[in-house]
């Protein structure tokens, strides 16, 4: 009877333990190589320094930043090493709301496509508006090194990427920007 008892619980106790370390429901399948997906900047020099914006992390975290001590910008030619990215990362706070993992996964999917060479034309938004950049992030898992696609900039230039899935996650993470903001 003990026995049976003994195996019944450890056969409980094993399958919880498998449970909780295989499984991070938070984090989408096949990303826990890549740390962040998405980023919205805003940068305004007009009345003073402005820098802020916020990080979609591969647990959907939204990562908020305002004029950070340390930063190191998005550089789409050169990229972003993960070292930098971890750095950017400690000077964020987490947003009081997150992306479900479903509409996570469907953007990062979107945003895997993602072709930067058809731009329109950059044209003038106004004056002292600033400029709202919105990017997706690539990431080489050889070189570690993250790569920027622009995908939408509106403020003093517009111009935005004309990739059917660019547009539509551009037009995601509005939404989520007026949430954040």
């Amino acid at each position: 009877m003990k026995t049976k008892l003994l195996k019944k619980c450890a056969a409980v106790l094993l399958l919880s333990f498998f449970a909780f370390v295989g499984c991070d429901e938070g984090t989408v399948e096949g990303s826990t190589e890549q740390q962040i997906f998405f980023e919205v900047s805003y940068t305004n020099n007009a009345w003073g320094k402005q820098f802020k914006g916020f990080i979609i992390d591969r647990d959907g975290q939204i990562r908020l930043y305002e004029n950070p001590a340390k930063w190191t910008l998005v550089n789409g030619k050169t990229g972003i090493t993960l070292d930098q990215i971890k750095e950017n990362l400690l000077n964020t706070t987490r947003a009081a709301t997150s992306i479900p993992a479903a509409d996570l996964k469907n953007y990062i999917s979107k945003s895997a496509a993602i072709d930067d060479s058809a731009f329109s034309k950059p044209v003038s938004g106004g004056a002292d508006r600033g400029i709202t950049s919105f990017y997706v992030y690539h990431y080489d898992k050889e070189t570690q090194v993250y790569k920027s696609v622009l995908i939408n900039q509106t403020g003093d230039i517009e111009t935005f990427n004309k990739d059917k899935s660019a547009i539509e996650v551009s037009t995601w993470l509005s939404t989520v920007l007026a949430q954040v903001y």
